[in-house]
């Protein structure tokens, strides 16, 4: 009787200790993830109340964002007839077609911020400056005859639009629109965004 009586003395508040242990063990485990998930919460959100109209605007002032450039080259033939002989006058034009928009274009409510979120509404896509032909890089390939300035713009007309014919192709759209996509995805993240959508 002693024998059980000790054994019960000593086991009964090493039960009670365990006990005890493993409660604040699981508060301590508990309070921490409170606090991460409190801390991962509240930081997108005190970033986004950062972001003020001036950043948005200073986005918008540099109005003309390019998102692909392509360089190409055209060879351009024309001939006439003459009594004697044909003229013939044969060139080649370095050019640049390129891709992007304005922002002036955009619509008042273009950015839409909710919470941690932002929605970007861009302009519709676009050639920037047309298609550029380099004239000072302009080499004339072959020629005979007399041509006069006229005609000699009639081939430059003609290599702009084959050069536009060439480039302008729904592949390098897409490419165009998602670099597009992709460049102000990381502007807006970069203001403290978790989500970005933008579309056209």
């Amino acid at each position: 009787m002693i024998y059980k009586s000790y054994n019960q003395h000593i086991i009964r508040p090493l039960v009670y200790l365990t006990l005890a242990v493993l409660g604040c063990t699981l508060l301590t485990v508990l309070y921490c993830i409170y606090e991460f998930d409190f801390h991962l919460r509240e930081v997108p959100t005190k970033e986004r109340m950062e972001v003020t109209p001036l950043q948005i605007k200073t986005v918008k002032d540099v109005r003309i964002w390019e998102f692909l450039s392509i360089d190409d080259e055209e060879l351009v033939t024309r001939t006439k007839k003459n009594l004697l002989k044909d003229a013939q006058l044969t060139r080649i034009y370095y050019g640049k077609v390129r891709f992007g928009i304005d922002l002036d274009k955009a619509s008042p409510d273009w950015v839409q911020m909710v919470g941690d979120t932002v929605d970007v509404t861009l302009p519709r896509l676009q050639l920037l400056d047309h298609v550029y032909v380099d004239e000072a890089r302009t080499e004339t390939f072959y020629e005979t005859g007399s041509w006069s300035n006229e005609e000699k713009e009639a081939l430059y007309a003609e290599a702009q639009q084959q050069m536009k014919k060439r480039c302008v192709t729904n592949e390098n759209v897409q490419i165009a629109q998602r670099n597009a996509i992709q460049q102000f995805e990381k502007i807006f993240m970069a203001m403290g965004f978790m989500y970005v959508n933008v579309h056209f």
